[in-house]
């Protein structure tokens, strides 16, 4: 079987494109392609002015990338009968997006109008009446997900009780708000995203072309998107798209300075994948789109900066991959107790075992800004252990096997994290020092603060009242003997959620609410969601709305006929 899907799989090179275009042995096409009798408009949007563009290869539909979304979107698409290319900005090896390091959960309602009202409740009263019909919309077609769609692939369908359903029960809800589903019954595997990657062998009508991602979107002279400017091989070429162009480019997490105009607080970094640098969306900007949901962040805890590594493919700068610090030590638990979080300043700034859900119950610690100092204290802040927590077991959750494939570090970089933490101390991922002063040192705080919180954090443990922040007596206990660790810890960013507006069809909308003629965006670029998320609504929505774009593209009449 597995050997068949190899086969199978499809991947264009550039002499493919060029033989499909009919142009074999033309290559100089490529630099026509760019000049031809394409011009830029004012913006420099690439306007098709007149019918004798030069094409170097021409398809009914373009997917732009290979997430679920853009799985979803191309097999939709080939079973509609549409001719389909799909442009993945990485490698065969790197793809799949976000989808592929997630937890690989998705999320529905078992009650259409119970799942419209939490979703509402979570976009805390500021959704718009647009926004509204959307929702409404992916309610009712998550509940036939399965059956619709999901069920084609090879993989058994497991439900998780009690998982995220609801993940914020303090948001007023309903029964039937929210069930979780899994694929094979694993999470933190990848194996919807495998499963629906072999279901895209197996389609007709569909090439994959890796390492060549989309550019600029073309328009004709009254702004219908009839192509896309993709870079193939290091050349710049023109891609017709008879019927549309889908965008499924994932959100912008690895764009520092989209992030430093959306978040609520930087440096932060990402758990997905770095190719994730908001191409699609300004792709759509260029083109008029509107955009929405930019206030939905997802920035939880925590990870750590662990520069040097080798991925083997140099198509990111290691320097910004992270990894996860473990969960027993962002929210202890029994065992290892003997840990605090303080500030840039050796202070303690929250009860170390309040609960994070998914972006919020932490993230407003985090991202506090002093606007009097003019400067965000707790961020990144320092985990502070003694000698018995500090060699107890892995600080860190790295770790490349079949069990562990969250987050980009873990399914990519093949490091596995130490059981006692010592080769991270040489690598200077984790300080270790004798004394707290010493510690303090090298964390460049003042020795006197930090050894002011130990000793009142060991006080209050001891007696078994936090007085400050109201951790649990049960889930605090004194740090004991050097040696000390430290680990800084920045928010982690999960995905975004911000991007085009769509509706539900997936059309992608300009500020005026009128569909760009030919453009979709679907999954994770311009998610529906707003203000508070709830974990596996984005896989759900990436297999929806990769099945309502490719519908209505399929649909279309050719521009061109």
């Amino acid at each position: 079987m597995e050997e068949n899907v190899m086969e199978a799989r499809q991947s264009l090179s550039r002499r493919d494109l060029l033989k499909g275009a009919g142009l074999v042995g033309a290559t100089a096409v490529f630099g026509a392609a760019l000049s031809g009798c394409a011009s830029q408009g004012e913006d420099g949007t690439t306007l098709a002015a007149t019918a004798d563009v030069e094409w170097a290869r021409e398809t009914d539909i373009v997917v732009l990338g290979m997430g679920a979304a853009g799985l979803a979107a191309a097999i939709t698409a080939s079973r509609e009968g549409a001719e389909t290319l799909v442009l993945e900005k990485s490698s065969e090896e790197d793809s799949g997006g976000n989808s592929r390091v997630s937890g690989n959960i998705w999320c529905v309602a078992t009650d259409e109008a119970a799942g419209l009202e939490y979703a509402l409740n979570c976009a805390n009263r500021i959704a718009d009446q647009d926004t509204v019909e959307y929702l409404t919309a992916f309610m009712k077609a998550g509940m036939t997900l399965n059956d619709d769609f999901l069920i084609d692939f090879d993989m058994d369908i497991v439900e998780l009780p009690g998982v995220y359903a609801p993940e914020h029960p303090g948001v007023p809800h309903s029964d039937g708000c929210s069930v979780v589903y899994c694929a094979n019954g694993t999470v933190g595997e990848s194996a919807l995203w495998e499963a629906m990657r072999v279901g895209l062998d197996e389609c007709e009508n569909v090439e994959v072309l890796y390492e060549a991602p989309g550019l600029r979107l073309i328009t004709d002279a009254d702004g219908a998107v009839i192509g896309v400017v993709a870079n193939v091989e290091g050349a710049e070429v023109n891609i017709k798209a008879r019927k549309g162009v889908i965008l499924c480019t994932g959100g912008y997490e690895f764009n520092d300075s989209m992030i430093e105009n959306t978040y609520p607080a930087w440096p932060l970094f990402g758990r997905g994948t770095p190719y994730n640098t908001g191409d699609g969306i300004k792709m759509a900007q260029k083109v008029g789109a509107d955009l929405w949901h930019m206030n939905c962040t997802q920035m939880g805890v925590g990870q750590i900066k662990v520069p040097g590594l080798d991925f083997g493919n140099g198509a990111y700068d290691s320097d910004i991959i992270t990894t996860a610090v473990h969960f027993t030590v962002t929210e202890p638990t029994e065992g290892r107790l003997s840990l605090i979080h303080v500030d840039k300043h050796g202070k303690r700034f929250m009860a170390e075992d309040r609960p994070d859900r998914h972006s919020f119950g932490r993230r407003e610690y985090l991202g506090w800004y002093d606007g009097i100092e003019c400067e965000w204290p707790n961020l990144p802040f320092w985990l502070i252990t003694d000698a018995a927590t500090g060699t107890a077991g892995p600080l860190g959750v790295a770790s490349n096997n079949e069990s562990s494939k969250f987050s980009w570090f873990n399914a990519h970089s093949g490091y596995e994290w130490s059981e006692d933490n010592a080769p991270e101390v040489e690598r200077g991922w984790v300080l270790k020092a004798d004394t707290l002063a010493e510690l303090a040192s090298m964390m460049e705080v003042e020795a006197a603060d930090l050894e002011a919180t130990v000793e009142r954090y060991n006080a209050m443990a001891t007696a078994g009242v936090d007085e400050d922040f109201g951790r649990a007596a049960e889930l605090m206990a004194p740090l004991g003997a050097g040696p000390y660790y430290a680990l800084q810890v920045f928010p982690a960013i999960y995905n975004t959620q911000g991007g085009p507006k769509r509706n539900t069809k997936a059309q992608t909308l300009d500020p005026f609410g009128e569909p760009i003629p030919g453009l979709y965006n679907c999954g994770e670029c311009g998610a529906g969601f707003g203000w508070v998320y709830n974990g596996g609504w984005n896989m759900a929505e990436c297999c929806i709305t990769g099945m309502w774009a490719a519908t209505d593209a399929a649909a279309r009449d050719a521009w061109d006929a």
